[in-house]
C-alpha cells in the first residue's frame, strides 16, 4: 500500500513500532479532543483531566494525591537523569534534575548547576522515575482516566487520477506529554460528542477483528490501531486505509433563479459552471472533511474541500471539484407574453465547450411562479418551480437550446 504524506508547516514523526524512547504501555480510546486511558499496575502516566479518574476495581484504598498538576512529570523526575529541549531554539541539555521552583528548575550538567526557565523547555526523562513511588502505590492495579495530552486528527484526501478517485485516510496522532507512549490494544474514536466513560464493549468488539476495519456503532466510528510508540511532543502520521472508486459520472453543473419582472432577464445571464463527479464508496471509511486533489503525472493540484457526514460501503457521493474552466455560457429571455403571471416565456441557452473532449452539462433554473408546462430539447421539469437543461456538447463547439415555459400563479 502506497502512502502519500502531506507535509504542512509543522514537523511530525513517521509511524513506527520501534523507538529509541522508552515509556509506559497504555491502552487508549483516542478521541479528537482527548483520550480515555486504561493502565495496568503502573499508576498514571499522563496528566488526567480533573474528576475523570475511574478505578476499575470493586474495592480500593482512598486515593489522596492526584497528579494532575502541569508540573507533575518534572516533580517526579527530581533526582533522575533527564534531557531538556528548548521549545523554540535548537538548544538542549542533559543532566540530573535537582530542584523545581515556581518558574524555574535546577539542572546539574557535569556537576555544574544551571538554572533554567521552566516554561521554555520540554522534559524528556532518560530513566525510570524514582520520586513519588509512595504516591504511585496508592493507585489501584487497574484504572481509567481521560487526558487531553493524547488525541488525533483525521487527515483525509481524495485524489482524482485516470478516471478513478483514490480515497486516502490517515490519522495524525498527537502526544502532548513529556514522556514517550507505547500504545497497545488501542482504538481511534471519531465522535462529534466525546464519551465520558470508557466503552468496554466497543473496545472488545473492535479488537477481535483481524482485518482492522472501521467499525460503526451508535453513529460513531472506531478503528483498531496496531502497536505504536509515540515520542514526546510529536505528531505521528499513521496510515489507516486507501480505497479506489470509479468515477461513474462527470458533469458540469450550473444553477440560477429568474424573476418575471427583473430587467436583467432581458439581457444575457452568465452561467457559472462547477465540475461535479459521482462515485460510490467501496468500503467503510471515516467521515469528515476531505481535501480534493487532481493528479497530473507526479504532481497534485489542490481542489475544493468536501465534507461527508458518513462514509459507508455502497454509498453514492457527488462532489464539486472546483469552478469549471471547460464550459462557459449564458441564457437569454427572448420573449414574454406578460411581465406578470400567467405568462409564456421563450428562453435561449448558449453553451460553449472549450475543452478537447465531449462534456456533459446540467443547468438548474428556478423560476418565479408555478410551471404549467416546459418544452424544448433536453429540457425537463424537476419540481413545481424548477426545470433542468441536460445534455452533452462536443469539443470546441457551441450548443444552442431554445425552450418555452408556461407559468401561472
Amino acid at each position: 500500500m502506497k502512502k502519500l504524506i502531506a507535509i504542512g508547516c509543522y514537523s511530525f514523526a513517521l509511524t513506527t513500532t520501534n523507538s529509541a524512547f522508552s515509556g509506559p504501555i497504555i491502552n487508549a480510546v483516542i478521541g479528537l479532543d482527548n483520550s480515555q486511558i486504561t493502565e495496568l499496575n503502573q499508576g498514571i502516566s499522563l496528566i488526567p483531566n480533573k474528576a475523570s479518574i475511574l478505578p476499575l476495581e470493586e474495592a480500593f484504598s482512598p486515593i489522596s494525591f492526584m497528579q494532575n498538576d502541569a508540573n507533575a512529570n518534572w516533580i517526579n523526575s527530581i533526582g533522575n537523569k533527564v534531557k531538556v529541549e528548548h521549545k523554540l531554539r535548537d538548544l538542549n541539555y542533559t543532566g540530573t534534575l535537582s530542584k523545581i521552583e515556581s518558574n524555574a528548575f535546577l539542572l546539574k550538567v557535569n556537576n555544574k548547576p544551571i538554572l533554567l526557565p521552566l516554561d521554555d523547555f520540554y522534559l524528556i526523562p532518560l530513566e525510570n522515575q524514582t520520586s513519588g513511588k509512595n504516591n504511585q502505590q496508592q493507585y489501584p492495579a487497574k484504572l481509567s482516566y481521560q487526558s487531553n495530552q493524547l488525541s488525533w486528527t483525521p487527515q483525509l484526501s481524495l485524489i482524482v487520477a485516470n478516471g478513478k478517485i483514490i480515497i486516502h485516510q490517515n490519522a495524525l496522532l498527537h502526544n502532548r506529554s513529556d514522556t514517550s507512549i507505547e500504545l497497545k490494544n488501542s482504538l481511534l474514536h471519531y465522535s462529534r460528542s466525546q464519551p465520558t466513560l470508557f466503552k468496554a464493549e466497543r473496545t472488545s468488539m473492535a479488537l477481535q477483528s483481524s482485518v482492522r476495519p472501521i467499525e460503526y456503532q451508535n453513529n460513531e466510528a472506531t478503528y483498531s490501531l496496531e502497536s505504536i510508540t509515540l515520542a514526546p511532543h510529536t505528531d505521528t502520521l499513521y496510515p489507516l486505509k486507501n480505497t479506489r472508486s470509479k468515477i461513474e459520472q462527470s458533469v458540469h453543473t450550473a444553477s440560477l433563479f429568474t424573476r418575471n419582472n427583473n430587467r436583467n432577464n432581458r439581457g444575457k445571464i452568465d452561467l457559472n459552471f462547477q465540475s461535479m463527479m459521482k462515485f460510490t464508496f467501496t468500503e467503510e471509511g471515516l467521515p469528515g472533511e476531505y481535501q480534493l486533489y487532481w493528479q497530473r503525472d507526479n504532481l497534485l493540484i489542490p481542489g475544493n474541500k468536501t465534507y461527508f457526514n458518513t462514509v459507508r460501503a455502497k454509498q453514492t457521493a457527488s462532489i464539486s471539484s472546483n469552478k469549471s474552466l471547460d464550459l462557459t455560457g449564458n441564457i437569454t429571455l427572448v420573449s414574454a407574453s406578460s411581465p406578470k403571471l400567467p405568462t409564456t416565456q421563450i428562453w435561449e441557452a448558449k453553451i460553449r465547450n472549450n475543452s478537447n473532449q465531449t462534456q456533459s452539462f446540467s443547468i438548474e433554473q428556478s423560476v418565479e411562479g408555478i410551471l404549467e408546462s416546459v418544452a424544448g430539447d433536453g429540457v425537463s421539469q424537476s419540481s413545481a418551480n424548477t426545470l433542468m437543461l441536460t445534455g452533452q456538447i462536443k469539443s470546441h463547439s457551441t450548443k444552442v437550446i431554445q425552450y418555452t415555459l408556461k407559468l401561472k400563479k
